[in-house]
């Protein structure tokens, strides 16, 4: 875009066109521009995603506004749907839409098979089926008849006649069942109320107008405000209905409706671009009028309205115009493609209206009147709460922040907020020193699809949408060649349009207790969705060309900057105690630095890099002329604020600005010369975005450094916020080497006034906060196990599911620790009990035994059957050993220098020989890490409780239940797992290892006297008798699952279908009918022994197979398959599965898998917890549960005996005489009665008892 350069247009399939000379300034030649706009146009007729809402834009399903020649087929609903090409037939719309595209077929929508309605998509007429086959089926009666029938009549004094259709009815139940069937508008006509009615555009109007009357009198009571509704409306209006109404005009002031005015910039553009005279223009703008504020269209014809505007569009993008005069209109060619670019991707682009926003006021709940009912109340909000947001209810539980919204009121942070970013500050034009030739940079080179496919890919799918309300999902929907396009028009006018630029900002706190101020509140500010993926390839763009300081860590690719600026802090504090050297040490805190940078100092630093007039004008464009509106509680949001300076805390192009900016201060201050040497190296700074650490080795050096901050600042408008700053000095005591601190001698700041001149000090062992870390005067990080555990404790105590909990620990807890313990100087022994304080805290919330369990199913990966807890000694000796790494390949002297250093080369050799990898990259040590847990998997597979480990290892469809987010009960979660691990409770359990003398205490305690088992869980959930319905109930139910999907699919389903083969007969679970094919299905769900479950699939392929041309003669079909589907009793799904599924043409998403895998251990946990109880008894009368307990207490003493301290508990049992004693009230001394009782309980302290065993 510079003078003298040429460009060329890339089209589809990479074709590029001549060589086009690009002109700068007024006039502005459009024949690129046109030539762009045209391909854009071509695209949206061409995309897939984007043709349906093309035609909703303009009203009409088969004519859009832009000319299409394919063919259309509409297909009838519920199908099966059959292409009209090739005699294809598929189940699912969404598939034979994707078929037809091979013809090059367009989609007509949809018709319902019973009225012949028309639909334009599937949810639609999915919707109406329901209803309309309702009404179908429905025999109606008798008494209802027509005038037209002459044979029929029913007295006129019983009639009741429809204004609609003239149709009479005996009743008026009928008439208006009519009604609401025949004629919906009438219907809900009739039948509204003159109360409780929706505020209407109209009335919030009329209340806008009232409210800016009363403030001109000087009047503004909501008594006045009731009085003047009511003579306006000529109904009564409440004070409270007042105060509602007052409320909600000036929640929606600033969010009303923009479409009239975006509609009206895009006629604008229009006729700007479609007329080249202004009596042209005149009579282009008759096409239509501008649309009123208050003026209100039906959804037709605002669908008319779109379809010609597009069209309008459309020519005049494809007009003949040699020259389009002035930068205003470009900028109404960019308005119209950002406009049709927002509509066609919109979610309500589909002619339905937004739902309205419904402002009940929510009954709060009364008053809790004992613990019990607190207790209950609790639980239920934080089981709200975990629904809509875990994060908050971690960072109350792991951070200790208030669990309600704790919000600034929204009146004072509009005024804090348009105080500081709606300022004008003076223009910065300091003098500076080119660091590149200048012009040498340009950004403005086409984008192509692949760049965008690429940095959407990287956009999260969770983000939050702008005011327009795109998300990113549906910027995946769309053609990316699209997007590139519409992207290049931004680019060649050099012009963001407005609406793209208009943000919300959401307040989040910075502390635990945040005051009702701004400055507690850090305000995150989300534009469009599109706007920021365009953002995001002009940042990745803007870093080739800007060169910042190595010692600037923040947002650089490649590097880990908290990582880099911790270990280089702590190596330095380390080597001054060690060397005995002075050392000073000052944080600098810049006050809302991010908020309130001059936009004239980024062109300014933007041309020290020498960066080009027009890309820095595209910068400009995207910096300034964008306003913001702040989001309170409930929704409310404040009046728009401008934003005149500051970057966007949220714009992806903003960390690079602002460092661009700070690159310029880290320069002087490299140059002073003051710095701390370590290793013939000068550290003087450390940057990390705004967050800059000033070094210096004497107290005069450090005051320069803070002089040269300064004056730095105050040029670029900048403020330092003195009393969040925070110095450290280390003095060497006389006639030795040790450092003491020293906090006497402060460091003071030229001109920053008397009070606050002088910067905080640290006091006598203080920590330094650095990045999040904390720092001890002795360099080493400071981590408190103390804090954990109470954290650990309120996590345990919270009122969640059990699972619930797990995520917390798993998600949230175990993160935010690798972060903090992941640097260097962090002791084994800490890492240890800090993993120790996290797997007994999970093993007493889950349930699970202490002891006797392999601590390796709470670290593997969920993926491979655990529960993903990882352990924080493994990341923290990857997250240094990768850390150091980096420092050492990076481009910075003094990286390089620090991870030379002996102390940082030996843990990384401890963990290159710990993970068995030749370098430390992130892939090797990723690699390093999965053979390290594939050897420890192998031999907790040689153990008794991971004998099961191979059936489900690598197979995530069975392991995802092991996340506790799939909404399974708490027991069932929690019997699952000790399934998996191999320590539920069964008898066969508790005896392992041990060989008891009574064989008969081994045996299941419902059905081992008559069958000689053993009680086993594979027993109880399998073959025992007293599970078999419940086992027969698990079966049946995966049964109906299955076939239940079948019918979706469109088969024919019999269900235990009996046939008669050489004399035996068959009853297979599922057999599946659908055109000439038939096929037999039966399901499994065998206990996994560690065996192939191919095994399962086969005995049931092998029996079913001897009925396949019974099954042919039997329903008339030409092809037979046998399948089965086999699942594991504890969820585990059968690979061989994917073959039956083939064989029936169908296909199980994941989803559906992973509920299947869920059904079967459900079913199998039942079971298990009803045949586990202790008291089992037929009828819980008092009799029976005393007869049960006795016995229940003789079977434990039967164990009791077996053992060396009970074996003579034969001769005490059951002589009351002999054992009187123990009750403690016959008069013995204490003494005596504590040596009785360590007699009788076999634990005396003799040399014999010491040595047993």
């Amino acid at each position: 875009m510079v003078t003298g350069n040429t460009t060329v247009i890339k089209g589809d399939g990479g074709v590029f066109n001549n060589k086009i000379k690009i002109s700068q300034g007024t006039p502005f030649s459009p024949f690129l521009f046109n030539s762009v706009m045209d391909e854009l146009i071509e695209c949206l007729e061409q995309s897939g995603v984007a043709q349906g809402n093309l035609n909703s834009a303009a009203g009409a399903t088969s004519q859009g506004s832009v000319s299409d020649n394919r063919a259309c087929f509409t297909f009838s609903y519920p199908g099966p749907f059959k292409c009209q090409a090739c005699e294809h037939v598929e189940a699912v719309f969404a598939r034979i839409v994707n078929h037809c595209t091979h013809h090059n077929v367009l989609v007509n929508g949809l018709t319902c098979n019973i009225c012949n309605k028309h639909f334009r998509t599937v949810n639609a007429v999915a919707s109406h089926f329901t209803h309309c086959r309702k009404v179908a089926n429905s025999v109606p009666a008798p008494a209802t008849v027509t005038p037209l029938d002459s044979e029929v009549t029913v007295p006129a004094a019983t009639s009741y006649v429809c204004t609609a259709c003239s149709r009479t009815f005996s009743t008026f139940s009928g008439l208006r069942l009519h009604e609401k069937r025949k004629h919906a508008s009438t219907f809900v006509a009739s039948s509204q109320r003159p109360k409780n009615h929706r505020w209407s555009e109209h009335e919030m109007h009329d209340v806008r107008a009232t409210l800016a009357k009363l403030e001109k009198t000087g009047s503004s009571s909501l008594a006045a405000l009731a009085e003047e509704l009511s003579c306006l409306w000529q109904e009564s209006i409440s004070v409270n209905t007042a105060k509602y109404l007052r409320k909600k005009a000036l929640a929606t002031e600033s969010s009303e409706p923009k479409a009239p005015a975006c509609t009206t910039q895009i006629i604008d553009c229009v006729d700007c671009s479609g007329s080249s005279s202004p009596r042209e223009l005149k009579n282009l703008m008759s096409y239509s009028s501008p649309i009123s504020e208050n003026q209100e269209y039906t959804v037709g014809e605002l669908d008319n309205f779109n379809s010609g505007l597009l069209s309008a569009l459309e020519d005049s993008l494809t007009s003949n115009n040699t020259e389009i005069e002035g930068d205003e209109d470009r900028k109404h060619y960019t308005d119209g493609v950002a406009s049709v670019l927002a509509t066609l991707l919109r979610p309500n682009c589909d002619g339905r209206n937004p739902p309205a926003p419904t402002n009940r006021r929510k009954r709060l709940p009364p008053p809790a009147r004992n613990r019990s009912e607190r207790k209950r109340c609790n639980y239920a909000s934080f089981q709200s709460l975990f629904k809509r947001d875990p994060k908050r209810i971690a960072a109350h539980l792991i951070k200790n922040q208030p669990l309600r919204n704790v919000s600034c009121p929204i009146d004072v942070a509009e005024s804090a907020l348009r105080q500081r970013l709606s300022q004008r500050p003076g223009i910065d034009a300091a003098p500076f020193k080119f660091k590149r030739p200048p012009n040498s940079e340009c950004i403005l080179s086409p984008i192509s699809a692949d760049e965008v496919t690429l940095h959407l890919k990287l956009m999260s799918a969770e983000t939050s949408a702008g005011l327009d309300g795109v998300q990113v999902s549906h910027l995946r929907q769309c053609d990316p060649m699209c997007l590139a396009k519409a992207f290049n028009c931004f680019l060649l006018a050099r012009y963001i349009p407005p609406q793209l630029k208009d943000c919300r900002t959401t307040l989040i706190p910075k502390t635990d207790n945040p005051r009702p101020d701004a400055d507690d509140y850090r305000p995150i500010t989300i534009a469009s969705c599109i706007y920021r993926l365009f953002s995001k390839i002009v940042t990745r763009r803007l870093e080739n060309c800007i060169s910042l300081h190595p010692r600037q860590k923040a947002f650089r690719s490649g590097t880990d900057g908290a990582f880099d600026n911790i270990t280089t802090l702590t190596t330095i504090v380390r080597d001054a105690h060690k060397s005995g050297k002075e050392l000073n040490i000052v944080c600098v805190d810049l006050a809302k630095a991010f908020d309130t940078v001059n936009h004239s100092s980024i062109d300014r630093a933007l041309r020290m890099h020498g960066l080009d007039a027009n890309s820095r004008a595209l910068i400009a464009q995207m910096v300034t002329g964008s306003t913001t509106v702040i989001k309170g509680d409930g929704g409310v949001l404040s009046h728009k604020i401008e934003i005149n300076q500051g970057v966007r805390q949220g714009d992806p192009i903003s960390p690079l600005l602002f460092n661009s900016v700070m690159d310029e201060l880290i320069e002087r201050l490299e140059q002073s010369g003051v710095g701390y040497k370590i290793n013939n190296t000068e550290v003087v700074t450390l940057a990390f975005a705004d967050d800059v650490t000033l070094v210096s080795s004497s107290h005069r050096g450090m005051e320069k450094l803070l002089s040269i901050t300064h004056d730095f600042i105050n040029e670029r408008g900048l403020k330092l916020n003195i009393r969040k700053c925070k110095g450290i000095r280390f003095v060497r005591t006389p006639k030795t080497k040790s450092l003491v601190q020293d906090t006497s001698k402060a460091f003071k700041v030229r001109g920053s006034g008397e009070e606050s001149s002088c910067i905080p000090m640290a006091g006598p062992g203080e920590f330094i906060k650095i990045l999040g870390v904390p720092i001890a005067p002795n360099g080493k990080p400071s981590f408190d196990i103390d804090t954990l555990e109470g954290t650990l404790e309120r996590i345990r105590k919270a009122p969640l599911k059990p699972a619930q909990k797990l995520a917390i620990v798993r998600d949230y807890l175990i993160p935010s620790l690798e972060y903090k313990l992941g640097v260097p100087g962090v002791g084994r022994r800490v890492l240890d009990e800090v993993d120790a304080s996290i797997r007994q805290t999970v093993k007493r919330f889950l349930h699970l035994p202490h002891t006797g369990m392999n601590s390796m199913f709470l670290t593997m990966p969920i993926k491979d059957g655990g529960l993903g807890l990882r352990s924080l000694r493994t990341q923290h000796l990857a997250r240094v050993a990768v850390g150091t790494n980096s420092m050492m390949s990076s481009a910075d002297p003094t990286s390089h220098t620090i991870a030379s250093m002996p102390q940082h080369q030996k843990p990384l050799h401890a963990a290159l020989q710990h993970f068995s990898v030749p370098a430390a990259t992130k892939d090797a040590l990723k690699k390093g890490k999965r053979q390290l847990l594939c050897a420890e998997i192998a031999e907790l597979t040689e153990t008794y409780q991971g004998s099961c480990l191979p059936t489900f290892r690598k197979r995530p469809v069975g392991n995802s239940w092991l996340s506790g987010l799939n909404g399974m009960r708490s027991r069932d979660f929690i019997t699952g797992l000790k399934l998996r691990f191999g320590v539920i409770e069964t008898r066969s359990q508790k005896w392992r290892g041990r060989t008891p003398q009574n064989p008969a205490v081994l045996l299941c305690r419902h059905c081992g006297h008559s069958t000689g088992k053993r009680e086993t869980a594979a027993h109880i959930s399998q073959k025992c008798p007293q599970t078999k319905n419940l086992n027969i109930q698990r079966h049946n139910k995966i049964v109906h699952l299955v076939a239940e999907h079948a019918r979706r699919e469109g088969f024919t389903v019999h269900v235990e279908h009996a046939l008669k083969s050489d004399g035996q007969v068959y009853k297979p679970d599922l057999i599946l009918t659908k055109g000439n094919a038939a096929h037999v299905l039966d399901v499994a769900v065998p206990w996994e022994t560690g065996t192939d479950m191919h095994e399962h699939h086969e005995r049931k392929v092998t029996k079913y197979c001897m009925i396949s041309d019974d099954v042919k003669a039997h329903f008339g079909v030409d092809s037979c398959t046998v399948g089965a589907i086999v699942v594991g009793a504890r969820s585990s799904w059968c690979a061989s599965n994917k073959t039956t599924l083939k064989a029936c043409n169908t296909h199980f998403t994941k989803r559906f898998k992973r509920l299947l895998c869920r059904v079967a251990l459900e079913g199998t946990c039942r079971p298990l917890l009803s045949a586990l109880e202790h008291f089992a008894v037929p009828a819980a009368t008092k009799s029976a549960i005393r007869e049960d307990k006795q016995n229940l207490l003789r079977e434990e003493i039967g164990q009791l005996s077996e053992t060396y301290r009970s074996s003579c508990l034969p001769s005490f049992k059951k002589a009351s005489l002999v054992n009187s004693w123990l009750r403690g009230t016959s008069g013995m001394r204490s003494r005596d009665y504590i040596a009785g009782l360590k007699l009788r309980f076999g634990v005396i302290k003799t040399r014999s008892q010491k040595w047993r065993g």
